[in-house]
């Protein structure tokens, strides 16, 4: 029973090491692009689906406690809101797309539609689903196959990424 704890411990651990180590410059320029968005007056919209809604809420909520006027929207991506929600979207609007499952239609619609209309796009997935997003400036690929797992670290990511937007922002106000 130890041994499978330790080296769940351990796999973890390396995975933390592989985001500190490898994807730190990705992490960096994802909160770039997000914290920049408000600085320019645009619109930072967080689109989750399945397991990675609740870390998409997370995120916002806690954007929304820190940074009240900062203009972050949370959209949960279903086949019936695609339209209302790409519809919104506006040139420099910066979308920040989760995704611990495999992409679904609706969400590479979404992200084609902030293509075509300009907005910036960062996708945090896993390598499980990572061949499925092509629109994107940047993705940060969590080196993880397990969607419960990839979770954790997502969830880890946007809390790295808030932190930083809620530095910039505060800072600059």
């Amino acid at each position: 029973m130890l041994e499978k704890i330790d080296a769940s411990l351990q796999h973890h651990s390396q995975i933390v090491q592989q985001i500190s180590d490898e994807l730190q410059n990705y992490i960096y320029m994802a909160a770039l692009l997000c914290y920049e968005a408000p600085l320019r007056e645009n619109r930072l919209f967080v689109i989750a689906e399945g397991n990675s809604t609740w870390i998409a809420a997370y995120m916002v909520s806690r954007l929304r406690t820190k940074l009240p006027s900062l203009p972050v929207r949370l959209y949960e991506v279903k086949e019936d809101t695609f339209k209302r929600y790409s519809e919104s979207l506006e040139e420099m609007d910066v979308v920040l797309a989760l995704s611990v499952q495999n992409a679904s239609e609706e969400m590479a619609r979404f992200l084609e539609t902030a293509k075509e209309r300009e907005a910036k796009r960062v996708v945090l997935c896993t390598h499980a689903n990572s061949a499925t997003f092509k629109n994107f400036d940047i993705k940060v690929d969590i080196p993880e196959e397990d969607p419960f797992r990839a979770g954790e670290f997502h969830l880890l990511v946007c809390n790295i990424i808030a932190g930083m937007i809620e530095d910039v922002v505060s800072e600059a106000s």
